[in-house]
């Protein structure tokens, strides 16, 4: 029975070092950026999308956006209700100071106190926050936060949500990203 877990324990670490994660005696040039550098790449970007096999194209819809997370707490719920869905913050909290993170008393070492994203694998009959730098490139305001309302891999999909949406939000609308699916730990 030993022989049998240390077999299965070697093939699990041996998956991570494939990726440079932890376990992994050479670190790639990913191992000591931000979480959010290494979260999209906007679909429009020059660089060829083809050359990280760790992303994937994704359809994110984007209900709301602002910093009081109050009244986009509110959206979240309306939306979620509209939906039939519910609001899911992945037993994140939200902090002035640091916008949506993990608790610093969590047990996750890498990310207590930190924002961790949504991933496309994660449940996706969702509504939830999230820090809009995780999904746009561009936005230079750290403590930003938008409304999601789920990630799709089909664009279809996406747009069939906002069209439900845009009667009650007028500002909902389909983001394409190209999003990171690597190893984050």
């Amino acid at each position: 029975m030993k022989r049998v877990v240390s077999l299965f324990l070697l093939a699990i670490i041996a998956s991570c070092q494939e990726k440079g994660s932890v376990g992994s005696s050479r670190m790639n040039d990913n191992a000591f950026k931000s979480p959010h550098s290494l979260l999209i790449k906007e679909s429009d970007s020059t660089e060829n999308p083809d050359k990280n096999n760790d992303m994937g194209t994704f359809y994110v819809v984007e209900v709301a956006e602002g910093n009081d997370f109050a009244e986009l707490y509110q959206i979240a719920q309306q939306t979620a209700s509209l939906l039939s869905s519910k609001t899911d913050m992945m037993n994140r909290i939200y902090r002035k100071d640091k916008g949506i993170i993990i608790q610093e008393n969590s047990d996750d070492d890498i990310y207590s106190g930190e924002y961790y994203p949504r991933r496309p694998f994660d449940d996706q009959n969702f509504v939830s926050i999230e820090m809009a730098y995780a999904y746009k490139r561009n936005e230079k305001d750290t403590l930003k936060m938008t409304v999601l309302a789920n990630i799709f891999e089909n664009k279809a999909q996406s747009d069939s949500v906002v069209k439900l949406l845009l009667p009650s939000f007028k500002d909902a609308k389909t983001l394409k990203n190209e999003l990171f699916l690597g190893c984050m730990h």
